[in-house]
Parts: structure tokens; C-alpha cells; sequence
């Protein structure tokens, strides 16, 4: 009996520099289906083998070449990775999760027998048990994120998100407070005996802090769904566990210490209210795309942590006994007017560089810098430019190309690449429907394999060898290229 299998593979490659174009390839096969009890045998062992070996290379290759080590992304993924990290240290002072720390440490210590190797052995498979529930979250969330990341393009379903997220941080600033069914919080509290009744018990633990740590906890699968990446999620969750539980595994190593915690207070209420702040803070960054300016976003970012410094700092009413909470709640408030300073620094200096590009003229003053005089290609502008004795800059590029982009905003918007534009006829020619008669004429006639990509010609109207540019490009390497070019 046969059967027959067909269909289509549709992908993209892209990496942090460029893309390639979107690809299409169709399939059929016929393939025998063995009977019932039917002996079978392997086929064609050494071609998966040898396509294997060859893959496995390949990717290799490619890990290496794009290393995220040189991205300036991977610097803010760093910082991501200690935010997280402090994230997960600090919601063990909220008044779900501290309350517990020395109940669970107790618990702990009657299963081990007077033994302290037992006690830290009991914390790690703890901690581990909550680093897996977490973990596999993060992998889920990457996942099906990566899978529905065109929804995250739709502004209705940005604005949901962002809604679900203030929704959230208002049960922070205990409005109201989100719950789960009876049913689980008494399945996840249930005590078990053994090595193996630790381990269910840091599986489960996010059940019975979810009215805490719950919103946080959404907030950061909100944000790994959106970017997609699975190790990344996995990444992510794993680091916010361990920043839960090194209390733990620190209290089983040094179990004495349990007596010197500050007591249970209204100051965990305080606790709450800085995720809050940080929930409204990534209900913004969602909403990023959709703010008229960049300056006018950081600017709401800069206002969240603004008010927030002045809200921890002096507003909110929780107070304690001891000396050093006054000073702490000050330290945030300092903390929080830093980070307010440092992102209206950063959107001033962004919306200068996109949009506020300016030379000075001879008598001083500060007028708004020219924009690259662009043209759609066309084979009359190349004969133009030929008459003209010009040069021609040709930049080939698609509206689904991220690189594409911060070119257009890193380096076509530089006053001195302005300038250099000058010398040359400029010609764009889109590749976001790769499939027209002109963009397959166009790709084949000069040999584009991704975008973006940017061709010289000279005067003649023939490329100029060893100036082609694939991928982002920063000023002043494409100046020091439009030089040679124009020369």
C-alpha cells in the first residue's frame, strides 16, 4: 500500500545583522506503509548519518559567526538576567512567600534527622523543584509566543496585554487580590515526608504564593512570550527561581540565622507595591510601538519610576519598628529617581539621534538636519545618472527586516551620511513582496541574497567590487565605503 505526503515548508533566516528573503518549498512523497508483523529494514543509513555530521557542523559555524557576545543586545539581556535575579530575592519578602521561609527551614529540619547535610540537601531539591516549574513555564511561554508572534504586531492585542498587566499591578497596591481555586492551594500545601515531599513541595510552592508572586510571575511570561525564544525562557525562569531560593539554601547552611529574620510586618505590603510599579513599567515597554515617539515613551517609563520613587519613598502608609526599614524605603526611592534620570537621559538622546539630526551653520545656529533624498529605482534613474556623471547608491531593503531599520534610524539619519548622499543618485528598491516581477528581476540582476543590502555603482552604471555591504552598518563604516565610492 502507498500514501502519499505533500505539502510546503515556508521559513526565514535572519540574523542580528540581516535577513534573508522568505522562502517557499513544496513537497510530495510516496512512501510504502509496511502490514501488520511485516519485517522492515533500514535504507540509505549512511546519507542521515553523513547529513547529520554535516548539520551538525553547519550550525556550529553559525553559532560561532553570530555570537550574541557581539550584539549590544546581550549587554541589556545581562542586566535582564540580574533584574531578574533580584526580582526572585525580592519576592520572598512579600508577605505570601517570607512568612514561610522559616516554617519550610523548621519543616526541613524534622525530616533530617540532626543531620546538617540532610537540612542542605533538603533546601537544594527545594529550590530545584521550583527551578523546574519555573523553567518549564519560561519554555512554554517561549514557545507558544514564538508561535503567535505576528499577534504581538496587532495593537489590539498589544493593548490587551498591557490592560492585563495594570490589571495585575493594581492586586499589587492591594485593590483587590487574585486567588486560585480552594482546590489547589490545599493540593499544593499538602505536607509530604522524605527527600521526595521537598522536591513536590518546590514544585508546587507557586501555587501557594501565586496571590503574591502570581502577577510578577505573568508579567515575565507576558515577556518572554514576546520574544519567543525558549532557551531564552528557560534561561529567565531558572535565574528568578534561584533568586528565590538561595534564601533557602542559604538558611539550610547557615540554619542558626533563622532567628536573626526581621518579624512578618506591613512593610511586606510596601514589598508589593514595587512589583507594581514594575508591572505598569512592562505594560508601557509592550506598548512601545505604539507611542507617536520615542522620546515620549521613555518619558512614561521615566514618570512610572518617578512617581514610584516618590510613592516608596514618602506616600505609602506601611511602617515598622525597626531602624533600618526607614532607611531602606529611602535607598528604593533613591534607586527609583536614578533610574528615572537615566531613562529620560537615554530617550533624550535617542529622539536626538532619530529625530532631531542637526548641523550647525556658519553663524551658529541649530537648524534641522536634511534627510537622504531617496528615489524608487527604476532603469531611467540609472541612465539619469549616467548623463549626470554621478554615482549610485542602491539600497535594498523590506518593512519585515529589523537591520533595515536601524538603518534607517542609526545611520541614514547621521548629518555627516546625509552629506555623502549628496554625491550620489540614492535608490531604494523594496523587498517586502518578494515575489513581484521587479524584485525577482532586481534580486537576480544583482545577485541579492538578504537584506539589507547596499550596491555601488560608478559612473558607468557598473557595480564597484568590494564596496557591496550585507547587513546592518554602522556611519562610520558606510561613510568610509561612500567615499571610496565617490572617488
Amino acid at each position: 500500500k502507498e500514501i502519499v505526503i505533500a505539502g510546503y515548508l515556508e521559513f526565514q533566516p535572519c540574523t542580528n545583522e540581516s535577513c534573508l528573503d522568505p522562502e517557499k518549498v513544496f513537497f510530495s512523497k510516496k512512501f510504502l506503509i509496511a502490514k501488520a508483523n511485516e519485517k522492515i529494514s533500514s535504507i540509505n543509513q549512511g546519507i542521515f548519518v553523513q547529513h547529520q555530521t554535516k548539520a551538525s557542523k553547519k550550525e556550529a559555524g553559525i553559532s560561532s559567526q553570530y555570537n550574541l557576545g557581539k550584539t549590544t543586545e546581550e549587554k541589556g539581556l545581562l542586566w535582564t538576567f540580574i533584574l531578574v535575579f533580584l526580582s526572585g530575592l525580592a519576592l520572598n519578602l512579600t508577605p505570601c512567600v517570607y512568612p514561610l521561609i522559616p516554617i519550610t527551614i523548621s519543616y526541613f529540619g524534622g525530616q533530617t534527622e540532626g543531620k546538617k547535610s540532610n537540612l542542605i540537601a533538603h533546601s537544594i531539591l527545594y529550590v530545584l523543584g521550583m527551578a523546574i516549574t519555573y523553567s518549564i513555564l519560561g519554555m512554554i511561554a517561549a514557545f507558544t509566543g514564538s508561535m503567535f508572534g505576528a499577534a504581538l504586531q496587532n495593537p489590539i492585542v498589544l493593548v490587551g496585554i498591557a490592560l492585563i498587566l495594570i490589571g495585575l499591578a493594581l492586586s499589587m497596591f492591594d485593590l483587590y487580590e487574585i486567588r486560585l481555586p480552594a482546590f489547589l492551594t490545599k493540593f499544593a500545601g499538602d505536607a509530604r515526608k522524605g527527600f521526595g515531599g521537598t522536591f513536590f513541595m518546590g514544585l508546587t510552592v507557586g501555587i501557594v504564593a501565586a496571590p503574591c508572586i502570581g502577577p510578577f510571575v505573568l508579567a515575565l511570561l507576558t515577556y518572554v512570550g514576546g520574544k519567543g525564544n525558549v532557551l531564552l525562557g528557560f534561561a529567565l525562569f531558572f535565574v528568578l527561581a534561584v533568586g528565590m531560593g538561595i534564601p533557602f539554601i542559604f538558611l539550610g547552611i547557615f540554619s542558626g540565622s533563622i532567628k536573626n529574620l526581621p518579624r512578618s510586618g506591613s512593610w511586606m505590603i510596601w514589598v508589593r507595591a514595587i512589583f507594581g510599579f514594575i508591572l505598569i513599567a512592562m505594560a508601557i515597554y509592550f506598548l512601545e510601538p505604539l507611542f507617536p515617539s520615542s522620546l515620549m515613551y521613555y518619558f512614561s517609563l521615566a514618570f512610572v519610576f518617578l512617581i514610584g520613587g516618590i510613592y516608596m519613598a514618602w506616600i505609602e502608609s506601611s511602617k515598622s519598628s525597626g531602624k533600618i526599614f526607614p532607611v531602606v524605603r529611602n535607598l528604593v526611592g533613591v534607586v527609583f529617581f536614578l533610574i528615572t534620570v537615566i531613562i529620560s537621559a537615554q530617550g533624550v538622546q535617542t529622539y536626538v539621534d532619530k529625530s532631531l539630526a542637526t548641523t550647525k551653520t556658519e553663524t551658529g545656529i541649530l537648524t534641522p538636519a536634511k534627510q537622504i533624498h531617496w528615489s524608487e529605482y527604476s532603469e531611467q534613474e540609472i541612465k539619469d545618472a549616467k548623463e549626470n556623471d554621478k554615482p549610485v547608491m542602491i539600497d535594498f531593503f523590506a518593512d519585515w527586516c529589523v537591520p533595515c531599520k536601524e538603518m534607517e534610524t542609526s545611520t541614514f539619519s547621521q548629518p555627516k551620511v546625509v552629506e555623502m548622499s549628496t554625491h550620489f543618485i540614492m535608490l531604494k528598491v523594496d523587498l517586502t513582496t518578494e515575489n513581484t516581477p521587479q524584485a525577482k528581476e532586481l534580486k537576480s540582476k544583482y545577485n541579492i541574497k538578504g537584506v539589507p543590502t547596499i550596491v555601488f555603482l560608478n559612473r558607468k552604471g557598473e557595480e564597484l567590487p568590494g564596496l557591496r555591504t550585507v547587513g546592518f552598518v554602522d556611519k562610520e563604516k558606510l561613510i568610509s565605503i561612500m567615499k571610496s565610492a565617490s572617488n
